[in-house]
C-alpha cells in the first residue's frame, strides 16, 4: 500500500472527527471573547459570544482600587456584576467606563438557570468548574 492510499483512507475519518468535535462546542457552557477596543480615553467595549448551551452570561467587573475586588476574581466583590440574557442574541457588546487611575478586569461567566429558578455560575467557586473568559481592560 502506498503512503497516499493510507492518507486517503484516514482523511474521511479525520473529517468526521473534526466535525463531531466542532459540533459539541455549542453543547458546553462556554463564553469566548471576540475582541476588545477602546472607545475614547476611558471607555472599553468588549465583544463576546456564548455557546448555544449558555443561556446567560454574568459580566463581572473589578478594579484594583479601593473596594474594587482587586486583580483576582472575587465572586462577592465587584464594581459591577450583571447577568446578561443570551437566548435571543449569542453575541453581545459590553461597554465599560474606567476611572483613568484604577486597573480594570472583566470576567465573563457562563450561567445556567436551574429548574427551581436558581442560577449556577460556572466560576470555579464551590462545586462548579471554571469556564470564565477573562479580559484585562487596563486603566
Amino acid at each position: 500500500m502506498a503512503i497516499t492510499e493510507g492518507l486517503s483512507a484516514v482523511q474521511p475519518w479525520y473529517s468526521r472527527l473534526s466535525r463531531h468535535l466542532a459540533s459539541h462546542w455549542d453543547e458546553q457552557q462556554r463564553v469566548v471573547v471576540l475582541g476588545n477596543r477602546d472607545k475614547g480615553s476611558n471607555t472599553s467595549v468588549v465583544r463576546f459570544q456564548a455557546s448555544r448551551a449558555t443561556l446567560y452570561v454574568q459580566a463581572h467587573l473589578q478594579h484594583d482600587g479601593s473596594g474594587g475586588g482587586g486583580v483576582d476574581y472575587a465572586a462577592g466583590t465587584s464594581v459591577s456584576s450583571n447577568r446578561r440574557d443570551m437566548r435571543v442574541n449569542r453575541q453581545r457588546d459590553e461597554t465599560v467606563t474606567r476611572n483613568g487611575s484604577d486597573h480594570y478586569y472583566m470576567w465573563l461567566i457562563p450561567v445556567f438557570k436551574n429548574a427551581d429558578g436558581t442560577y449556577t455560575k460556572f466560576d470555579g467557586e464551590g462545586t462548579t468548574i471554571d469556564q470564565m473568559a477573562f479580559v484585562d481592560l487596563g486603566t
